[in-house]
């Protein structure tokens, strides 16, 4: 939370945010005579209703967010830099940039294999920052997934001679087609995390937090 509200911008990737954000509302405007649990069982209905008649307004895509930066980069003679994806999926999507954008100038480095984000300090992150720092980028992309990237920039920021910090979460895998893009149809309804799920089991636990615990919570609290 400390993260998220220090950071000059943050955008909903998910729908959740933005379904929440509508619920409450709702919930603040209604002078319904049911009572309190009947009328917020019935505004969350409605609400889960809205996200799949896409209603709840738009999400901000990691992979679209960061091919428009990418572009504007490109335009403007700006630099990028591309940390994380492990292995040479960093590699592979700087080379794919390069075939798109000729003029781009592009780094990259697969980052540091660690649990969570405190083991990331030592030896091997330095490294790291002193070759990002080095390449001088006008934008860095960190792809650690989701909440290790954003603990990681705000620990490395005042260290870094980046101009702009952007978590992109599973963006590099996507674009390298390490995974699948969710279809189209899935996405506009706030179910993306169903393909996701099906290719890349591993995540059942953090979809469970997003797509039941946070809605509970929000419906809890409200």
């Amino acid at each position: 939370r400390q993260v998220i509200d220090g950071a000059d911008l943050v955008v909903p990737d998910g729908v959740g945010p933005l379904a929440a954000v509508s619920y409450q509302s709702r919930l603040a405007g209604s002078s319904s005579t049911r009572s309190p649990v009947l009328r917020k069982l019935w505004l969350g209905m409605t609400t889960g209703v809205d996200i799949l008649r896409h209603k709840v307004g738009e999400t901000v895509p990691g992979v679209w967010l960061f091919e428009e930066l990418v572009a504007e980069a490109a335009r403007s003679g700006k630099k990028v830099f591309l940390l994380g994806g492990f292995s040479d999926v960093a590699k592979s999507l700087a080379e794919k940039l390069k075939s798109r954008y000729p003029e781009l100038v592009v780094g990259y480095d697969p980052g540091v294999v660690a649990g969570s984000v405190m083991e990331m300090t030592g030896t091997a992150n330095d490294e790291v920052v002193r070759k990002i720092n080095n390449f001088g980028p006008d934008i860095l992309f960190v792809a650690y997934g989701p909440v290790k990237q954003e603990k990681w920039i705000a620990m490395n920021k005042i260290n870094l001679r980046a101009r702009i910090a952007v978590g992109v979460g599973g963006t590099f895998d996507e674009l390298t087609g390490q995974v699948r893009p969710a279809p189209a149809w899935l996405s506009s309804r706030g179910l993306k995390w169903l393909s996701r799920v099906t290719q890349q089991p591993r995540r059942l636990g953090r979809i469970w937090r997003g797509v039941v615990v946070f809605p509970w919570l929000v419906f809890r609290k409200s």
